[in-house]
């Protein structure tokens, strides 16, 4: 399993705020912030994902050669990632998550990991399912709201 990437320099700022929130009510901003990020996804709609991390985010996964960083790099890396997969050819997307857990961090960050699963149907009606990955987060609140700070996504195929 691969290791958490560190944690940026700018996590040690403490966040307060977290920490008063209910254990319940931060699992539903959690799952919220989820929820806004995969209709966004799914939507092909790059820059509104984007929003969902902070400005200065690191982004990691198996297709970025290296970690990809600021809101607009996502979305710029995103898009051309779709573009290379699929070309012109109209596909839906859909982001499925599960076993979401939440881990308020000292200094009022959080740690959330949960699974995901990417199921894809065709033009023609094929539907095709996989692949399946964890995702690990680091989550800080900025203007009151829930954001990436830290995103490391792991295919179970390349483990």
């Amino acid at each position: 399993m691969s290791a958490m990437p560190a944690v940026p320099a700018p996590l040690a700022a403490p966040l307060p705020r977290i920490l008063t929130w209910s254990f319940g009510d931060l699992y539903t901003r959690v799952q919220q912030l989820y929820a806004v990020q995969m209709h966004a996804l799914d939507a092909a709609d790059f820059e509104g994902f984007a929003a969902t991390f902070t400005e200065d985010a690191q982004f990691s996964y198996a297709h970025a050669a290296a970690p990809i960083s600021t809101r607009s790099g996502i979305a710029d890396h995103l898009r051309e990632f779709r573009r290379r997969k699929f070309g012109d050819e109209p596909v839906q997307q859909r982001h499925w998550i599960g076993m979401i857990n939440v881990e308020p961090q000292d200094g009022g960050t959080v740690k959330a990991t949960h699974y995901t699963l990417i199921h894809t149907v065709h033009a023609d009606g094929r539907p095709v399912p996989g692949p399946a990955a964890v995702v690990r987060d680091y989550l800080a609140l900025q203007s009151e709201e829930l954001l990436v700070r830290c995103r490391r996504i792991t295919h179970d195929h390349r483990r």
